[in-house]
């Protein structure tokens, strides 16, 4: 039996054009294993992620944050719950 393989770009293309189909059945004839397909369909669920967004060079191995990445980070980033104690100062009388 074939090794089974890991996604590339057209597979995943492929798998979020036809996420209706059966899981097993997109398997089958991407030659992937079920679970792989699962993850990747979960992922396009999701929607856009930042890693998606990074410029990379993998011939240099460099990774670049993109305006784009940068953005959809700040907009996803979850603001503390302290933010306001430490912008106003905390007072307090002394015992």
């Amino acid at each position: 039996m074939a090794k089974k393989k890991m996604l590339n770009e057209a597979d995943r293309f492929y798998v979020k054009n036809h996420m209706d189909v059966d899981i097993e059945e997109l398997a089958k004839t991407l030659n992937a294993h079920d679970k792989t397909i699962e993850e990747e369909i979960e992922r396009a669920k999701k929607g856009i992620l930042v890693d998606d967004l990074l410029a990379r060079k993998k011939d240099r191995g460099t990774v670049v944050m993109t305006e784009g990445a940068s953005q959809l980070a700040d907009d996803r980033r979850v603001t503390n719950r302290r933010d306001k104690r430490y912008k106003e100062g905390v007072t307090r009388p002394i015992k």
